[in-house]
């Protein structure tokens, strides 16, 4: 697996909702009114997730009360791909960080989160994160991730078809639809993530291919956690990076399949395709 990345890079009432957001968006004469409390409820819950991150306090309740359950799930694993905590984009903080918190608002649902590592000031370390208003509840529905920058707007969410359907008929499109079915899963964040991507390997991966990707999980290796996922190579899948994906046959019944991700990282993954039955299945994956 590729080297980690190491990086040091709402006093209202919410709810709890599954995966994407279910209410609509808040119409932009609607939000202008808004916009002031948002700023105030953002500040408010950044300044207590600090704060107990500072003091080493349980965050799970205040994460449950303020993010959708998608993007909680997002969250761990965008810190197991950084080994940062992609909220704060940090693995530290600091009382002076916390008294420098700020808000703005950028367009739309978006807002920019800011905070100084010192005390001059000289250094901000900016967090874009969308706040969507759900069944009359404000929510975080988004944290634009640390590999994105500071990039934000919803060009950067999940626009593709909500469900792929898999062609196994040949080994080619088996690659193709199993691969954009399995990343379009990691993409539209729903709150059974686990469950959806491990159906679709148990359908379309062999035994073989099965016990390979449970072994990389359990390997005693530093470079392995839970939440690695041997088809992607990756913890995390972002929409930014489904255009690049690509696929070359290196013989009869050996393919790989390659995007760039994040720092233009190319990862690379061999697959060897076998026929049972009347579809074709992966039953090898190899890692560059």
């Amino acid at each position: 697996m590729k080297t980690i990345f190491f990086l040091l890079v709402f006093s209202l009432s919410f709810c709890v909702c599954n995966g994407r957001p279910t209410g609509k968006a808040m119409t932009s004469q609607g939000l202008q009114t808004e916009i002031p409390t948002i700023i105030k409820t953002l500040k408010s819950f950044y300044v207590s997730y600090s704060t107990n991150y500072l003091q080493e306090q349980d965050n799970n309740s205040l994460l449950r009360a303020h993010l959708t359950e998608g993007l909680i799930a997002k969250i761990e694993r965008m810190k197991l791909a950084i080994q940062a905590d992609p909220i704060i984009r940090a693995q530290d903080f600091s009382e002076e960080a916390i008294k420098t918190l700020q808000v703005k608002h950028l367009d739309k649902n978006w807002y920019m989160v800011s905070y100084s590592w010192t005390t001059n000031k000289d250094k901000w370390t900016n967090i874009p994160v969308r706040v969507n208003k759900i069944n009359g509840h404000y929510m975080i529905d988004y944290i634009t991730p640390e590999w994105n920058g500071s990039m934000y707007g919803d060009s950067l969410l999940y626009v593709y078809p909500k469900h792929q359907s898999v062609d196994a008929s040949s080994p080619m499109s088996l690659l193709k639809t199993f691969y954009a079915a399995y990343t379009i899963l990691y993409c539209s964040m729903p709150a059974d993530l686990k469950q959806q991507l491990d159906a679709l390997r148990t359908k379309y991966c062999t035994n073989k291919a099965l016990a390979q990707f449970n072994a990389a999980i359990d390997i005693d290796d530093m470079d392995y956690a839970p939440g690695y996922d041997l088809v992607i190579d990756y913890f995390d899948f972002d929409p930014l990076w489904i255009h690049s994906i690509a696929y070359t046959q290196l013989n009869k019944d050996t393919y790989q399949m390659y995007y760039t991700k994040w720092r233009n990282v190319v990862t690379t993954i061999t697959l060897h395709i076998i026929k049972q039955g009347q579809e074709y299945k992966i039953d090898e994956i190899q890692i560059e």
